[in-house]
């Protein structure tokens, strides 16, 4: 990701790239049941002390956690492909709703044909939700098939700050 992580499976993926290495060594054998412990604290090394980031994440109902595998492992390259395909999908769509919020701005709709370029970025935006949906299908039965899914159960949030509270 470019910028901060906003989903689980940002973080997750992230995590599987961290300065300590890869996951190559690891098993790909997962546990009947994933917790996971999200750090929502880092040392700020200019101010000599710790800080709570303070990102907003989203928690999918069912995390299919294909990122967890080993990259070497040849059943999981369909998923790595559809992934980077996701990311892709997301980054354009992103783009996409940046475009037609500058375009549907006051400013922007006064010269000609303004009103055509905005229903054809509407139409490009629908096109990659729908491809985006697509994937997200391919990839939840690939997952299902490698049994990498886990479902939500809970979300328990610290509240408070570095040093306090619960």
């Amino acid at each position: 990701a470019t910028g901060p992580c906003t989903s689980l499976e940002e973080l997750l993926e992230a995590h599987t790239q961290d300065v300590q290495g890869t996951i190559t060594g690891r098993s790909y054998r997962l546990p009947p049941v994933l917790w996971v412990n999200l750090d929502r604290f880092v040392f700020d090394r200019a101010a000599m002390r710790g800080r709570k980031r303070q990102a907003q994440l989203t928690f999918p109902e069912v995390l299919n956690v294909w990122m967890l595998v080993p990259p070497g492992e040849p059943w999981v390259q369909g998923l790595r492909q559809n992934g980077d395909r996701m990311r892709e999908l997301q980054r354009r769509l992103q783009e996409n709703r940046a475009q037609v919020a500058r375009k549907s701005s006051p400013e922007e709709q006064v010269w000609e044909g303004a009103e055509e370029a905005l229903i054809q970025l509407v139409e490009q935006q629908e096109a990659l939700i729908e491809q985006q949906q697509r994937l997200e299908e391919v990839m939840a039965c690939q997952g299902a098939e490698q049994e990498l899914l886990y479902r939500l159960q809970a979300v328990i949030v610290h509240s408070g700050r570095v040093d306090s509270g619960h």
